[in-house]
């Protein structure tokens, strides 16, 4: 099987438009017909409805959808081992959301890199509902996320507890609450929101965002209100926000999650080790 007909079929699933998938694949639109009809012809079914202006996968490509996401990132992740240098004996692929890449990933990653000249890794930083996605279908060895999924089978290892503080450009005069009106709500998933609900009876806020840097970036710009983690307040500019008095804490747990089955389970418990240890270390002053 060529994986290009595989990642053809992918694109047009996704985009749902021939002449699209063919500027994003960086071929003609001729080619990605004829090769949509060769993987067509080769399964015996149809994979799209073919209407006007309008394309629709059908049920057997629903079916292949997933098995072919699979098959080409389980290819890329051959072929990334088979040519890796002398030097290296083995390779990881590690996911996490963006926000912990300063938090604990970063000095963990810097750490293994140290303690371990020989390993290759891989680092993906993507949305949390598509680190389960890629854990489940193989693409990832291990994802670090605040949520685990419960699934049988998987090895989760609790690394941290990452304290989210209420932080202001004027924490003089804000409100220990969230009720100004330059408050800016992190989607820090549904644990939290949980407990901002108990801590902080206010409206939804006019700007929210999923990431806890692009709320620091505004607050440092045009000023507001956020929670944010405590080790992203220490790298704040000398004009960031400062932590509000009296405010309520609210703490996150980070975990990591890995199929117990991998081949190399003693390699990831190294790694959950050294990202446990970096991430109990102090916090630096700002």
């Amino acid at each position: 099987m060529d994986t290009a007909l595989l990642k053809t079929f992918l694109e047009v699933a996704r985009l749902r438009h021939f002449g699209k998938a063919a500027d994003r694949l960086c071929v003609t639109q001729s080619a990605v017909s004829a090769r949509i009809k060769q993987l067509e012809e080769s399964l015996g079914v149809e994979l799209f409805e073919r209407r006007r202006n309008d394309i629709r996968i059908t049920p057997a490509g629903l079916r292949l959808q997933r098995h072919a996401e699979t098959i080409v990132q389980g290819w890329e992740r051959a072929r990334q081992e088979v040519v890796l240098q002398d030097d290296l004996s083995s390779v990881l692929t590690i996911g996490f959301p963006v926000d912990l890449w300063s938090i604990m990933v970063r000095d963990g990653v810097i750490r293994l890199l140290t303690e371990q000249p020989t390993l290759a890794l891989r680092l993906n930083a993507v949305p949390q509902v598509m680190l389960v996605e890629q854990l489940i279908a193989g693409s990832l060895d291990l994802a670090i996320l605040f949520e685990p999924p419960h699934l049988p089978d998987f090895t989760l290892h609790h690394l941290a507890d990452i304290p989210l503080v209420l932080a202001s450009s004027h924490p003089a005069e804000a409100q220990p609450g969230t009720r100004d009106r330059d408050y800016i709500y992190v989607d820090w998933g549904s644990a939290f929101a949980s407990s901002h609900a108990q801590a902080h009876h206010s409206r939804a806020p006019r700007l929210q965002c999923n990431v806890g840097f692009m709320a620091l970036d505004l607050i440092e710009r045009i000023g507001g209100t956020a929670y944010l983690a405590q080790q992203t307040l220490a790298t704040a500019s000398g004009q960031g926000p400062a932590p509000i008095k009296d405010a309520a804490l609210i703490e996150r747990a980070v975990y990591a999650v890995f199929r117990a089955d991998h081949a190399q389970p003693a390699l990831l418990d190294t790694l959950c080790q050294t990202l446990a240890g970096v991430s109990h270390m102090p916090t630096p002053g700002p």
